[in-house]
């Protein structure tokens, strides 16, 4: 893959209280590792970590936002709905797909609020 990092060595962020940092992995020179904050100290971000947060997401917004019979609904919903903000997110990046998910629920909030 040919394409500019988003991601730099030092890069930190913090969500809901939990302290994120970019450090140098150990695949290759070029690898990136995201570390988090546990009361342990810094430890590496595991995949089942991410797996876990993504498939309870999901399964949530699946409960709250059933697909009807057909299948058919005004796109993605549910668990569909997290994975196409996924996808935003890996091609345009993290912050595009938020900063969409935050307007998104503003004109959801000036809908109910009509």
């Amino acid at each position: 893959m040919s394409r500019e990092r988003r991601f730099r060595v030092g890069d930190t962020a913090e969500f809901s209280g939990v302290r994120f940092r970019v450090v140098t992995g150990d695949k290759s020179s070029a690898d990136l590792r995201l570390d988090w904050l546990t009361p342990r100290g810094w430890v590496p971000v595991s995949a089942a970590a991410i797996f876990y947060m993504v498939d309870m997401i999901a399964e949530n917004e699946d409960v709250l936002y059933p697909v009807d019979e057909s299948g058919r609904g005004r796109g993605p919903m549910g668990g569909e709905y997290l994975m196409a903000k996924c996808r935003t997110a890996r091609i345009r990046g993290w912050r595009y797909a938020w900063e969409e998910l935050e307007r998104e629920r503003a004109r959801k909030a000036e809908r109910a609020a009509s």
